[in-house]
């Protein structure tokens, strides 16, 4: 039978305390680099039915089919619904030439650290387009919706959202 055993000790309240916090920070860390991935998958996917031009290629039902194939190779996988499916293409066609004149300019995204982009000199920077990879994909979702391809106002919302910690509910608003 093992015995609560209560410590009363300031310093290792203290230590209790450091190693929660860091908990926390570690997990807030793990679900940034989740969302990065998550947002990189999405754009290639659209990126990838743009330049394929799958939908002239195959037919405008490419799309539910993809879904339906996709969602059979990789069961249980959440994310590949049709509806899920367009908004990465709206996604790519919202914000691909802005991340394309970017990445000329010698910018990089880095998906396993917080999305940051390097000038070419080699300088850290901070621009509308690193904080793109900053906000959750359903967020992304209404901010699409909502400005029906205008990507000054993507880039406006996105930046409120970051700046402000706005939720689906104030940008539905």
């Amino acid at each position: 039978m093992s015995k609560n055993i209560t410590i009363i000790d300031p310093d290792y309240r203290q230590w209790v305390q450091e190693v929660s916090l860091r908990y926390r920070r570690s997990q807030i860390k793990a679900a940034v680099k989740v969302n990065v991935e998550q947002l990189l998958f999405n754009f290639n996917l659209g990126r990838d039915i743009v330049e394929l031009h799958a939908e002239r290629r195959w037919g405008q039902g490419v799309i539910v089919q993809l879904s339906k194939d996709l969602r059979q190779e990789l069961p249980g996988v959440e994310g590949l619904s049709k509806t899920n499916i367009y908004y990465s293409k709206k996604f790519y066609e919202l914000y691909g030439q802005e991340l394309i004149k970017f990445h000329q300019l010698g910018g990089k995204i880095e998906s396993t650290e917080s999305p940051e982009i390097f000038h070419q000199l080699g300088g850290k920077f901070p621009s509308l387009v690193s904080i793109i990879f900053q906000v959750p994909w359903r967020h992304h979702c209404l901010i699409m919706d909502k400005v029906k391809g205008n990507i000054n106002k993507a880039l406006f919302f996105v930046g409120k959202t970051v700046e402000y910690g706005w939720s689906r509910s104030v940008l539905m608003n």
